[in-house]
This record gives C-alpha cells, structure tokens and sequence, in this order.
C-alpha cells in the first residue's frame, strides 16, 4: 500500500515539474497528439456502413462496436470522464476538448446526426442544434414514435384502437377498456400523443396544429394581460346600444324604480349561457366588458362580473356590477339560475353555522346530509346541483 502511495506522489510530482515548464505551444502538440491517438481508437473498433438514403450525407457512416452495446450511445473515456463517442469525435473534428453548452440565446445545444445513426461517430455526419431542433429532427424521422421512443406505455395497434373508439363510450369506459390511463386517452384525443395515426376517416392530424395551439395560448395570456384602451371601450359602448347585437326585453324591468329594461344580447354565446364577444385580441364575456364601461372604464382584478336582474344575457351596464366570487354565487341562488339540491335558506344557515365556529361534521348531522356536501357548500369549490 504504502509503494503504491508512493509511485502516486512521484506522478504528481512529475506532472506539477512539466507543467511548470510546457510552453503553450507544446501543450497543443500534446493536445493534437492526444486527438489522433483517441480518434485512432475509436476508429479501429468502429465499422463503416452505408448511411440511410435521403439524409444529404456522402460519407459512410462509421458504427461504433466498443463501449455498452445495450445502450443507444456508445461511450469511451475522454479527458478524464466517459464521454459520448459521437461527441468526442466533434470535439477532435473541432480542434476542442469541450463543445459549447449553450448558443447565442442562451438554448442549450446538443451533438445531432444527421444520418439518424445514434452509434455513428463520423465528424461529418455530425452538427451542433438547439435541444428543439434535435427532437424535431427525430420525431420528422420517426425515430421517437411510438414503441421507439423511451417512454412509450403502449403498442401502435392499441393506440389505433384507441384513436378510432373516439365517440363511442366516455373516455373514462375507454380507458376501463383497453386498460390505459385516463390521460392516455385523452392525449390520444387530442392528437398529443400518436398524433401520426389515421383517424376512422383515414385523415392524418398535422403536427403544425399543436404549434398553432400553443402559439393560441401565448396570444390569449397576452390579450388577458394587455389593458384596454378607451377607444375600444367607447366602440363597445355603440356596439351595446346597436339592435344587430343587443334586443331590448320590454317585457321585464329592473329596478322597478329606475325604469331600465335588459339588453338582452343576440350574437354569440358560450356553452354556460353567457354572451361573448372581442375586444381587440380577446374573446371575452362581453357582460365583463358591459359592467367595465358601466364601472367607469375600471375592471378590478379578483371580482365577477354580476347580474343584478339575474338575466345572464343580458349587458345593460346599469344591470352590472363587479362582485367577490361568494356574492356572486348566492346572488344566483337567489335568482333561481343555479339549481340547487337544498333550499336557499339551507344552504346560508349552513354557511352562517360554519363561520360562527360549528364543525361541518355537526352541522351535517343536524341537517342529515353528507359531511362532502356541507364542505362544498361552505367552500363552494362545487355547485350544488339538484
């Protein structure tokens, strides 16, 4: 032990003593010695094969057979660490010891093929791309679809299946079905996973549709972020006074005392029955933008939008007024728009209970109800639906 001690001081002596007098012109020639040596290596254990057509590649691809066999990348000892023999090969090509980690803006780069052999170490063959780039070359060349790729769960015929059972059942008997996840049926659906499978119809979804949707996305959160201007406003007020979008309801009138009818709005209208409409960029409830102009241009943050006349269609500003959640929502239990498995009275006395202090177990007990339904009552995180 104490021999082997020894020879390690004396080789660390040695290296500190010609460390001390390489110039630098010298330590390149090691350096570039040290290249040919290593290229030589790796050359001796690789094979040359002919690369796949298509790929803009006039070079053999040179297969790399020495290191892990099991693994999709071949690794030799570089500099003092196992490296990636592909990697190495573009450092020698280079003239470097180390690639660059990032590019100008700052996105990490990797070492792509572009002969799509992973094993193939030909400096040729061999570029450097953004982490983008690099997955979207693969996936254009198949080579991370379906059971090729590493975190594949299920076989194409499967997922065929899957896609073509869409409209027959719920996704949740589905999934019960062919014994997948509820999230792997709806990725299906939605054409985020096995996006490249023909639906019954044989059509094929377009890859560009997701970069629209995520694009979507990043313009709605900009609208929703970008305040309106008054102009905008001011031509939404003529547009809630113009009868190709708004029908007076004659019929009924809130208040009574300041003789105001409802404008009840005839254009679009969401699922939930609400009106809809733009400003600029944003699709927006246009009852929001009512009670905005009817709130003198102010929208507050963390406030609804609320019908006092309990007409959800309609957008007479004076009808509007911006209210917290919980107001809101007794507002329409009062006016009958939500319909709820308890009476009205119930559901404040419950409420009024559990905020003087009383524990949702008790109050469960004096109204012989669910303790499940008390706390949706309470936090209201769940409509009560009859």
């Amino acid at each position: 032990m104490e021999k082997i001690l020894e020879k390690k001081r004396e080789r660390k002596e040695e290296k500190e003593e010609s460390s001390e007098d390489i110039t630098v012109g010298e330590l390149w020639k090691r350096i570039k010695t040290y290249h040919k040596e290593t290229l030589k290596r790796i050359l001796e254990k690789s094979k040359s094969v002919q690369p796949p057509p298509g790929k803009g590649v006039t070079k053999d691809c040179q297969l790399y057979d020495g290191g892990d066999t099991n693994s999709t990348y071949a690794r030799i000892w570089f500099n003092g660490k196992p490296e990636m023999v592909h990697r190495v090969t573009l450092m020698i090509s280079l003239g470097v010891n180390l690639l660059p980690e990032f590019n100008n803006d700052r996105k990490k780069l990797e070492c792509a093929h572009k002969c799509d052999n992973p094993r193939c170490c030909e400096p040729s063959h061999l570029y450097l791309a953004t982490k983008e780039q690099n997955s979207e070359d693969r996936i254009r060349n198949g080579l991370l679809r379906g059971t090729k790729h590493h975190n594949a769960k299920i076989e194409a015929e499967i997922a065929q299946e899957i896609k073509w059972s869409k409209g027959y059942g719920t996704k949740i008997e589905r999934a019960d079905e062919f014994g997948v996840t509820l999230g792997m049926v709806k990725n299906i659906d939605r054409n985020i996973a096995w996006w490249w499978l023909p639906d019954r119809d044989g059509n094929i979804f377009q890859k560009q549709n997701i970069k629209f949707r995520e694009q979507r996305k990043i313009d709605r959160k900009v609208a929703k972020e970008t305040p309106w201007t008054k102009k905008q406003l001011d031509m939404a007020q003529i547009m809630f006074n113009d009868p190709a979008y708004v029908k007076i309801d004659t019929e009924n009138m809130f208040p009574k005392e300041n003789g105001t009818y409802c404008r009840l709005w005839i254009r679009s209208i969401t699922s939930g029955g609400y009106p809809q409409t733009t400003i600029g960029p944003e699709t927006i409830g246009a009852h929001i933008l009512a009670c905005t102009i009817g709130n003198n241009y102010i929208r507050p943050k963390d406030l609804q939008a609320a019908h006092d006349c309990g007409n959800k269609l309609c957008v007479n500003s004076k009808h509007l007024s911006f209210k917290p959640s919980k107001e809101n929502t007794i507002d329409k239990f009062k006016h009958g728009t939500i319909q709820v498995k308890y009476p009205f009275e119930t559901i404040i006395d419950i409420r009024k209970r559990c905020d003087n202090g009383e524990s949702q177990s008790s109050v469960a007990e004096l109204y012989n109800i669910n303790v499940s339904y008390v706390s949706q009552i309470v936090g209201m995180k769940k409509r009560i639906y009859g």
